[in-house]
C-alpha cells in the first residue's frame, strides 16, 4: 500500500487528541479568575468543569451572571475538546447569554418543535454533512 499525502493527512487527523470547533457550553459559573479573564463553568448536563475565557468587554455580563446564584449561562465560541476523554476542556467565548435552567417539562416541549430541520434527511445524514470525518 502506497502512503500518499492524502492518506497521511487522514491518519494525522485520526490520531489527533484534540478538536476545535464552534459550539457552546451551558451551566453555572463555579469560579471566576478576573486576572486571566476566565470562569470555570460547571456544565448542567455532565457536571464537568470547563474553562471559559471571555473578552474584557464581556466582564459586565459575567458579573451580572454571578449576581444571580440561580443563573445558568451559555458561553458560545471556539470550543476545545479532548477526543480521548470526550470532554470539553475550554471555550474562547464570543457570546455569553444568561438564562434560568429549563425544567424537564420545558425540555420535552422542545422535542419535535422543528420537524423539517433536516430537510428530509435522517439525523445521521444531516449531522454527517457538517462533520469533516470521512
Amino acid at each position: 500500500m502506497e502512503l500518499t499525502k492524502h492518506k497521511c493527512s487522514g491518519l494525522v487527523s485520526a490520531l489527533t487528541m484534540r478538536r476545535e470547533y464552534v459550539g457552546a457550553v451551558f451551566g453555572q459559573i463555579h469560579a471566576l479568575n478576573k486576572a486571566n479573564s476566565y470562569v470555570m463553568l460547571r456544565q448542567a448536563d455532565t457536571g464537568d468543569l470547563v474553562k471559559c475565557f471571555y473578552k474584557d468587554s464581556m466582564y459586565g455580563n459575567v458579573f451580572q451572571a454571578l449576581e444571580d446564584k440561580d443563573a445558568y449561562v451559555h458561553f458560545g465560541g471556539l470550543v476545545d475538546a479532548n477526543l480521548i476523554t470526550g470532554k470539553v476542556e475550554k471555550v474562547h467565548a464570543e457570546m455569553l447569554r444568561t438564562t434560568k435552567k429549563f425544567s424537564s417539562e420545558q425540555m420535552r416541549s422542545f422535542l419535535g418543535s422543528v420537524p423539517n430541520l433536516t430537510g428530509g434527511l435522517s439525523t445521521d445524514e444531516f449531522v454527517g454533512r457538517f462533520r469533516d470525518d470521512d
